[in-house]
């Protein structure tokens, strides 16, 4: 675990590593909203968490960005998850684990895998897909 300065960010090594893998994430997420397989969401979202470790000035810049801050303000504020990130992440932990499967005759790592896989994938289609409506901010 990194130590931490009085500002509460990473120092020494982990904080130019924060912020490296940062810049990754966004790169990625910004290719995401180009490319229809890659998703945005979730490099958004890890982006974020790099950056309030080790930058507060580019965890701003992000979360406020006219194209990629919405992802982010949606997760924080509703803990949203477009439907389109859904299909795409629920196809992805399919493709990975029929390709586990595919490769492997023992049982036990596509089993254990699998179980995972679905636990996270029923977690992410239980979560909203949009913001409520106006009026409905205050009802459970």
């Amino acid at each position: 675990m990194a130590a931490e300065d009085d500002a509460g960010f990473a120092n020494g090594w982990a904080r130019p590593l924060l912020i490296g893998l940062g810049g990754l994430f966004v790169a990625l997420a910004a290719a995401g909203v180009f490319l229809p397989l890659l998703p945005t969401t979730p490099f958004v979202l890890l982006a974020l968490w790099c950056f309030a470790r080790s930058s507060r000035r580019f965890h701003d810049w992000l979360y406020h960005h006219p194209r990629l801050g919405p992802y982010a303000r949606a997760w924080r504020q509703y803990r949203v998850i477009p439907v389109q990130a859904k299909i795409l992440s629920v196809s992805m932990m399919a493709l990975s684990l029929a390709l586990v499967m595919n490769s492997t005759a023992d049982w036990r790592i596509p089993g254990a895998l699998g179980a995972v896989l679905v636990a996270v994938g029923c977690w992410i289609v239980t979560r909203p897909s949009r913001p409520p409506a106006p009026g409905e901010e205050g009802a459970s």
